[in-house]
Parts: structure tokens; sequence; C-alpha cells
């Protein structure tokens, strides 16, 4: 087995990492792909039980009980590495003081006791992942100017309101997972217990003009739950709760800008987008964005941008294409009942393979020519079509999504045709649970907290205080007060 062993680490091997890029189960103790044989030593397990010198192991209870190590130099070191291994320990140590140094020379002020490192470091190529904690300023941050929107899962261009909240994110989550060496617990817990104190009160007037959406009895029994946890164990619970808080801000800010845009937009708009699967909607959100930026940050995103949709548009082809062998083997079974449907399909099957060979020709000329493509954006914005542009650049999807379903209904119609309604009608209606199954997961991904899904309502527009009504009926409906033997 080989391992990095440079004399010392590079600057360009560092590089920023954030706490919501750690899965639960990501096993970080051995190199992927290597594969050797193993000798075990008489008592091996009382030689390798303590970790290098100066480390202290903690058991994280978020992580699945998995070990991490912390040292105290001029500020916290923490990281998950295998500290076992002579390698890994040096090549920790190794970037800890590079990271250190350069930390000093370029900010001295940041090293602060409240402040801490995290090193993420792979033996097998040297390159080290960090991010830096500061807990008096809940913040995570790094040495360098770095883009953090696609690692955060951010769009290209975001809000800053959003861009925060997403950042404390990332602190919770450190916190949930290295927070076991903590002993200072009690601003978080005051500040967790007052916050929740006043939900409980909220009456329900003001509950509809805020942003706070647990039911009383969510409230009471976390409450609860705190009074009888011992301070130790109880600071990775407050983090994943914070945690929570702020995703669900998120959520409803991310549906706030949403509302804020479409009220902008033509009922036409809207009936056409609703026929194409709110593909121009979305692709409208991202032209707005893009025109939100100054003009030395548009030609970058507007690249990235045509170069997403070159790449969507590459692989709409190749199934486009697949999709073309589907007649003849729709014939095999029986002459289709409703041959008008073939016919339809396979006009949009091959008109959308048309304009997607044709979208894909002329973008592709875009990417080897920035003025140009730049000049093209901003005439959009200029003129106000990016409606008429959103629209055009949706159509290659649409019409894949309706060949694909057109083609399901010749599929279908020839058994529904073929058989008794003693099994047709009970197949049908499997079937419509399955795709109300698959919209209510679809929609959970986006969903608010405690509710698993948005109704449909919520996406033809229903004022939001009507809608809030209704969450806040469902929520007390799923966490009723009784169950925490509230009166």
């Amino acid at each position: 087995m080989t391992f990095y062993t440079s004399p010392s680490p590079q600057r360009d091997q560092m590089y920023a990492t954030v706490p919501l890029k750690n899965r639960h189960y990501e096993e970080k103790r051995t190199l992927a792909g290597l594969l050797h044989g193993h000798d075990m030593p008489i008592a091996a397990h009382m030689t390798n039980r303590c970790p290098a010198h100066g480390w202290t192991s903690f058991y994280s209870p978020s992580l699945e009980g998995k070990l991490y190590y912390t040292q105290c130099t001029s500020i916290r070191l923490i990281t998950e590495a295998n500290l076992m291994d002579v390698s890994t320990a040096w090549l920790v140590d190794a970037c800890a003081r590079y990271i250190l140094n350069w930390a000093l020379e370029l900010y001295p002020d940041t090293i602060t006791p409240t402040v801490e490192l995290f090193l993420d470091p792979n033996a097998g190529t040297g390159r080290c992942g960090y991010y830096f904690v500061d807990h008096d300023a809940r913040q995570i941050f790094w040495l360098t100017t770095t883009s953090i929107n696609r690692f955060l899962g951010l769009p290209l261009v975001c809000s800053g309101e959003k861009l925060y909240l997403v950042m404390k994110l990332n602190y919770w989550r450190h916190l949930e997972m290295f927070g076991e060496h903590l002993n200072d617990i009690h601003k978080v817990l005051d500040e967790f217990v007052e916050l929740h104190l006043y939900g409980r009160d909220l009456d329900l007037e003001r509950i509809l003009h805020s942003r706070f959406s647990l039911s009383r009895g969510t409230l009471e029994g976390r409450l609860s739950f705190l009074q009888t946890q011992p301070n130790a164990t109880v600071l990775p619970y407050l983090a994943m709760l914070w945690g929570s808080i702020i995703s669900e801000q998120l959520l409803q800010l991310n549906d706030d800008d949403h509302v804020s845009s479409r009220s902008s937009y033509s009922v036409p708009f809207r009936i056409i987008s609703a026929v194409m699967f709110r593909c121009p909607i979305r692709v409208r959100l991202a032209l707005e964005d893009e025109h939100a930026v100054d003009e030395a940050g548009l030609r970058d995103i507007w690249m990235d941008s045509v170069a997403s949709h070159v790449a969507k548009w590459q692989v709409l082809v190749q199934c486009i294409l697949g999709l073309m062998n589907l007649p003849s083997a729709l014939a095999e079974p029986g002459p289709n009942p409703v041959p008008v449907l073939t016919r339809i399909s396979l006009a949009l099957g091959l008109f959308g393979l048309l304009v997607t060979v044709f979208y894909e020709n002329c973008f592709d000329d875009m990417l080897h020519n920035g003025n140009r493509a730049c000049n093209f954006i901003r005439s959009m914005h200029r003129t106000k079509k990016t409606a008429v542009l959103a629209i055009l650049l949706s159509v290659p999807r649409a019409v894949f999504i309706w060949s694909v379903i057109l083609f399901n209904i010749q599929a279908f119609a020839p058994f529904f045709c073929g058989v008794p309604l003693s099994i047709s009608i009970p197949f049908c209606a499997m079937l419509i649970c399955f795709v109300v199954a698959v919209y209510w997961i679809h929609a959970s991904i986006g969903g608010y907290q405690g509710f698993s899904g948005r109704l449909p309502w919520h996406f033809i527009w229903v004022p939001q205080f009507v809608q809030k009504i209704s969450f806040s009926w469902i929520r007390r409906r799923q966490h009723p007060p009784e169950q925490y033997n509230i009166v």
C-alpha cells in the first residue's frame, strides 16, 4: 500500500469543504479500492486503543457512534481521519500546521480560542479538505475566496438571506456531528428554550404572520425532553433541532420567492407552463436570477447555464432515439385500439428530436463564443423576451414527457380492452394510487417540516394566509396536544 509522504503539503492541495457534505454512513477510515492482506499481531487492540499523541477521541451519536478526534493547539483541531494509522496521523498534523500558518499569515485575528479547524485528509492523494468554525459568530469560513454555491446546493445566483441561512445550517450541522467535546452550552440552550416558549404561546393570529410553524404539542415535547437530559448529551440534539428550524425557514423563503416571482406572470404564460409541466417557470426563474448579476459575472453564469442545457439536450436526444423503437414493440401484442396515438407520439418524438438537435447545435456555438452568448442573453432581458425564451428552452423536455405519456396510454389501452372490468378497474385504482404516492414523495422532498408533501393547491397560487391556516390545522392533527398531556 502506498501513502502520500511529501515533506510538506502544497496550497493547491487544500480545498474548502462544508459540514453538509458529510454523510451519516460515509466511511473515512479506509482507502477505497485498496485491498491487501493483514497480519494481526498479538494483543494488537491494546497497542491501538489510543490515537496519536495529543489527540482525544469522542463518539458522535449523530454519526451512528463513529469516532472523531480533537486536539487543542492555538485553536482546536477536529478530524474524522483514522489517527491510529501513522501515515494518516502524519498527514493530519502536516496539514494542520500548514493551514494554521497560512491563517496567521493572512488573517492573524481569526485565530482565537473560540475558533475550530476541521480537517478531512485523504492519505492516498495528499489532498485535505478543511473549514474553520467560529462559535462566537456561529459561522464557518475559509482562507480563500470560495465559490460555495455549487457544493452548498444553491443556484448560481441567490439572495443574501438564503446564503446566510445555509451557512447557519452548516454551522449547526457541524455542531450536531462534532459537539461532544463542548461543555458551554448554556447560551445555546437558553436561546432555544426562549424561542420555543415564545412559539408555544403564540395565538392563531400571530402564527399566520410568522414563520414559526410547529404545533404546541411538538414544542412542549421538545421542552420536556430537554429538562430530562444532562447537558453533556443534549448539545447534538439541540444542534439538530436548530438545523430543522433553519431548514424550515429556508423552505418558506423559497416558497415566498417563488410566489413573488409568479405574481407578475401572465395567465397565458401560466397556462402554457402547466401544459409543459412547469418547465418554463423554472427556466424563467433561472433567467431572472441571471439578470440580477452584474456585467462581470453574467458571462460566467450564462456560459454555465448554456453548458447545462446542452448536456441535458444530449441526454434527451438519446432518450428520444430510444423512444422511436417503442411502436414496433407495442405492435407485437396485437392491433392498437387507438392507432391515432401512435402517429401523434411519433410526430411529437420526431419534432422533439429535431428541436433538440437544432438547439444543441445553436447553443454549442455559444459555448465557443462567449461574447455572442452574453449579447444574446442581454438582448433577451432588454426586450423582455425571457418568457418566450423560457418556453422555447422547455420545448424539448415537455415534448419528450408528452411522448412518454402517449406511449404509456398505447401500452395500457390493449390491456384495458382485453381484460374484464373486475380486473381492469382495481388495476386502474392501484395505478392511480401509485401515481399519487409518487407525487407525494416528490413533493415531500421540498415539503414542510412535520408535513410530508405539499398539497396540490400550492401550485395554483392560492393566497398565502389560506395555505398557512391549512398547514396549521394539519400539523395540529398530526401532533395533537393530548399526546404530551397538555390541557
